[in-house]
């Protein structure tokens, strides 16, 4: 390996063992190298995003990493055990998956500063472009031919070939909260922060929710 990082000596890679690559392919050339040593695993790193059954397989079986999106602790922690709990499977140990979970972050000075905050940016979302950005979770589906203030519209299983786990929940929180589309549209291009936690007003520092 070039990168030999001697703290010691303070030799950070060795120029003798760096050599260029010199690619010339049908599709691209490249002297080469990086300047960056390999990745433990000896190659580039599988990333898998998604929550849908076949997702977590997937990366259960192939992934170095999976990323999600979960509006609770305990959904989290659920997708947590079942992902983990498939690795055994494919003779693989907890330590080989690592799991990424999204996160939207406001900073302020106590929850109504947050929430003002948060309603101030999704102010500046219009409808249109609220319904393009649904679509696109659609496989790009036009929700502008429906009425707006009607509840959200039945479209079957649309969104099972793109982003499946997040339209089955864009579809279920609809149903259970009886959404129209306005709303539906403006959550999905504005979603809410949904863990809270406020720090310690002390020193002068803000308060800050999550």
């Amino acid at each position: 390996m070039p990168f030999v990082r001697n703290k010691e000596t303070g030799q950070f890679f060795d120029p003798q063992k760096l050599h260029t690559l010199n690619h010339h392919g049908d599709f691209f050339k490249v002297a080469g190298p990086l300047n960056i040593g390999r990745t433990p695993q000896g190659r580039p790193i599988v990333f898998q995003a998604g929550a849908s059954d076949d997702g977590k397989k997937l990366a259960a079986k192939h992934a170095d990493a999976i990323f999600t999106h979960h509006d609770t602790y305990d959904e989290a922690q659920a997708f947590w055990h079942d992902v983990k709990s498939q690795l055994k499977q494919h003779g693989r140990s907890n330590d080989e998956l690592h799991i990424f979970q999204g996160v939207s972050v406001i900073v302020g000075k106590d929850a109504d500063d947050v929430e003002q905050q948060y309603q101030t940016t999704a102010a500046l979302v219009s409808i249109n472009d609220a319904l393009n950005y649904l679509g696109r979770y659609f496989e790009h589906h036009d929700f502008s031919q429906y009425p707006l203030d009607e509840p959200f519209p039945d479209i079957g299983d649309l969104g099972k070939n793109s982003f499946r786990s997040t339209t089955d929940e864009i579809k279920r929180n609809a149903r259970e909260r009886n959404l129209t589309l306005r709303q539906v549209a403006l959550e999905a291009a504005s979603p809410r922060p949904r863990f809270s936690r406020h720090s310690g007003t002390g020193g002068g520092r803000p308060s800050a929710v999550v």
